[in-house]
């Protein structure tokens, strides 16, 4: 015998279950149906590649390559627009604006 038990089911229940036949050109139906559907989902998955892609190209027409700056951004530190909140000292207000602590910051208003 291969395989483990299975306490639910004993194999004299087992093999008393009824399977339908199913005729080979029912087979053929279903096979034929299986593959439409595989075949969507894979263009569905080049879809979403492509307008990864697409994204990414619009990206970096709108703003430039963030590692060439061609558009000229003002560079500044991160620390200057946000302050994390990571301390013990902070706990209190990462309790009241976030509901994950130490992951949390606070905008600063310009």
């Amino acid at each position: 015998m291969v395989g483990i038990p299975f306490k639910a089911i004993s194999k004299n229940a087992l093999g008393e279950i009824q399977i339908k036949k199913i005729s080979i050109e029912e087979q053929r139906v279903c096979i034929h149906i299986i593959d439409k559907v595989v075949k969507i989902i894979a263009i569905r998955k080049q879809q979403l590649q492509e307008l990864d892609t697409l994204i990414r190209a619009r990206f970096v027409e709108m703003f430039g390559d963030p590692e060439t700056n061609p558009m000229g951004w003002s560079v500044c530190e991160l620390s200057e627009h946000i302050e994390f909140l990571t301390s013990a000292y902070d706990m209190h207000q990462v309790e009241q604006n976030c509901s994950v602590p130490f992951i949390c910051c606070i905008l600063h208003g310009e």
